[in-house]
């Protein structure tokens, strides 16, 4: 009996984790994507740090490392209004923003070149 009782709640509390975690993961389905360059010479910027904070309460969400193109991708938002803070060595820290998913079927967000 106390086995039964025992696996049925364990069955229980599984499950309940399970559904929390899918209930998680579908809102965090949106993603932005850019390329950094450098404002004089137009070249890519290599490593630079892309972070994304929420507009509202200014939390540091997620963040990115450009790639050799410059490119980068901050996946896994919620539907919000972000601003992105670029850094890198030996040029003063960028702000861009807000940033606003227009739709909330609209899943990747292209900023372009910053």
């Amino acid at each position: 009996m106390k086995k039964t009782i025992f696996l049925i709640a364990l069955l229980s509390i599984t499950s309940t984790i399970f559904a929390q975690q899918k209930a998680v993961n579908t809102k965090l389905n949106k993603t932005i994507k850019g390329y950094i360059t450098d404002s004089i010479s137009g070249q890519a910027l290599e490593y630079a740090s892309v972070a994304a904070f929420r507009i509202k309460d200014s939390t540091l969400v997620s963040g990115a490392i450009t790639n050799e193109r410059g490119s980068f991708v901050i996946p896994n938002l919620s539907h919000d209004r972000y601003l992105l803070r670029i850094t890198f060595v030996g040029y003063q820290t960028k702000e861009y923003g807000p940033i606003t998913f227009s739709t909330q079927s609209e899943n990747v967000l292209d900023v372009g070149k910053i």
